[in-house]
C-alpha cells in the first residue's frame, strides 16, 4: 500500500473508531494491512475495538506485547485495567487502574479516578457485573487525532463556464443541462451509498450487534468523591515511597484482609508523598477487609508513640479489664497490657466493646480489637479470646 494510500486507511480507522464501526476495522486490519505498516496508533485503534467487541482474549495478549515496548502506556494500561475487571480480577484491575493515572497527563488523571472511585462502590465485582454496567466505550481512553471526513465538492459556476466554452450560450440552455447532470450524480451516489450500508450491515451483523449487545450497556451509577486528610509527619525519599506503595499492591493483590496492609497505608498517608500517591493510597483503603486472622501485628509500645499509623490496625493483645463504664450492653473501660505474665505491664489504654460481660472484668485475657486513632486513641474490642 502507497504512503498516501496508507495515511487515508489510517484516517478512516480513526473515524470509523469514533463512529462505532469496529467491525470495518478489524477487517481492515486483518485482512488489508501488512504487519510492517500497522504503526502503534493503528494497533490501538485495533485493540480497542478487540476489546469493546468482548474479544479480550485477543486484545490481552497483543496489549501485552505493546507493553513490552511502552511499559508506562496509560490508555494500554487501561484497557488491560478493564479486560482484567472483565475477567473478575478486582484487584488486578485496580492496581492497572492506579499505574495508569500514575502516567497519564493531569487531564487524564480526574478520568481515571473516577473510574476507580466507581469501582470502590462495588463489595464483589464479577465478571456479569462488568459486562452489566460499566461500558467498555466510557472506559476506555484513547485520544486520536482530529480528522475529516473529505466531502464532495462540487460548484455549478465553474462548470457552467466550462461548458458555455466549449459549445457555445446559444448552442442550448446550459443551466438546464447541468441540473439534469447535477441529478443524475446524486441519483446514482445515493443509490450507490444506500446499497453499501445494506451490504456492509449483511457482513458485519453478526461480527458487531452481537458482541456490542453484550458489554455496552449504560452505568447510572454515582460516584463518591474521595478527599484523604494529608499529613507530613513522615520524610521519605521517592523510591521509598514507591517501594512503600508497590509493596501495599502486593499484599492486597495476595490478601484483600492483610493487617500489615493498614500499617502501610496509614505510613504513606502521614508522610510527604504526594498528594496523587496518597489518593491511590484511599482508593486501595476501600479494598481492605476486616481480618480474621492476623498476618502482622504491632506491639503495644509502638502503638503508644505513633497511634496515627495504626489506625485501623488489628491486634491480639493480653491483658486485664479494669474501671469499668457500662451502658447498656457495652462498656467503656481501661484495659491494662501486659506482657506473659500479669506482672509484666507494658501500659494502658482505654477501651471499647459492645456485649460486654461482667465476668471479663479482673480476669486475664487475651482480646481481639482494632486500633482507633481518630480524633480520641482508643482500643475497639471486637472479640474476647480467652
Amino acid at each position: 500500500m502507497a504512503k498516501a494510500d496508507l495515511e487515508k486507511t489510517k484516517n478512516n480507522l480513526i473515524l470509523f473508531y469514533k463512529e462505532g464501526k469496529l467491525g470495518e476495522i478489524i477487517d481492515i486490519v486483518e485482512n488489508e494491512l501488512d504487519e510492517n505498516q500497522i504503526d502503534a496508533l493503528i494497533n490501538k485503534i485495533y485493540v480497542f475495538s478487540l476489546v469493546r467487541l468482548g474479544r479480550f482474549r485477543e486484545a490481552e495478549f497483543i496489549i501485552n506485547k505493546l507493553l513490552d515496548s511502552y511499559p508506562e502506556d496509560y490508555e494500554l494500561l487501561n484497557a488491560l485495567a478493564y479486560i482484567e475487571l472483565a475477567k473478575g480480577n478486582k484487584t488486578a484491575g485496580i492496581n492497572l487502574l492506579l499505574d495508569a493515572e500514575y502516567y497519564a497527563p493531569e487531564e487524564v488523571k480526574q478520568k481515571i479516578k473516577l473510574k476507580l472511585e466507581e469501582i470502590s462502590k462495588y463489595k464483589t465485582l464479577t465478571p456479569e457485573i462488568v459486562i452489566k454496567q460499566i461500558k467498555a466505550k466510557d472506559f476506555l481512553v484513547l485520544n486520536l487525532p482530529e480528522v475529516k471526513r473529505k466531502s464532495f465538492s462540487f460548484s455549478f459556476s465553474s462548470l457552467s463556464k466550462v461548458f458555455k466554452s466549449a459549445f457555445g450560450e446559444s448552442a442550448f440552455n446550459v443551466r438546464n443541462l447541468l441540473i439534469v447532470i447535477l441529478a443524475g450524480f446524486l441519483v446514482y451516489f445515493g443509490l450507490s451509498y444506500v446499497l453499501g450500508v445494506f451490504s456492509y450491515s449483511k457482513q458485519s451483523k453478526s461480527v458487531v450487534s452481537e458482541n456490542i449487545g453484550k458489554i455496552e450497556v449504560e452505568s447510572n451509577a454515582k460516584l463518591v468523591e474521595i478527599t484523604p486528610l494529608l499529613t507530613n509527619e513522615i520524610v521519605l525519599t521517592d523510591r521509598q515511597v514507591s517501594e512503600l506503595f508497590n509493596e501495599l499492591k502486593l499484599l492486597l493483590s495476595k490478601n484483600r484482609a492483610s493487617n500489615k496492609a493498614r500499617f502501610i497505608a496509614n505510613y504513606l498517608l502521614n508522610s510527604n508523598a504526594s498528594p496523587s500517591v496518597k489518593a491511590k493510597v484511599e482508593v486501595l483503603r476501600t479494598f481492605i477487609e476486616e481480618p480474621t486472622v492476623l498476618d502482622w501485628m504491632p506491639l503495644y509500645e509502638e502503638v503508644n508513640s505513633k497511634p496515627n499509623l495504626y489506625n485501623g490496625v488489628f491486634v491480639i493483645w493480653k491483658g486485664r479489664i479494669v474501671n469499668v463504664e457500662k451502658f447498656g450492653s457495652s462498656a467503656n473501660f481501661v484495659f491494662v497490657v501486659h506482657g506473659d505474665t500479669p506482672s509484666s505491664i507494658k501500659g494502658f489504654m482505654k477501651a471499647k466493646m459492645d456485649n460486654f460481660l461482667n465476668g471479663y472484668v479482673g480476669e486475664d485475657i487475651r482480646v481481639l480489637g482494632e486500633i482507633v486513632a481518630d480524633k480520641d486513641v482508643y482500643l475497639k474490642v471486637r472479640k474476647v479470646l480467652e
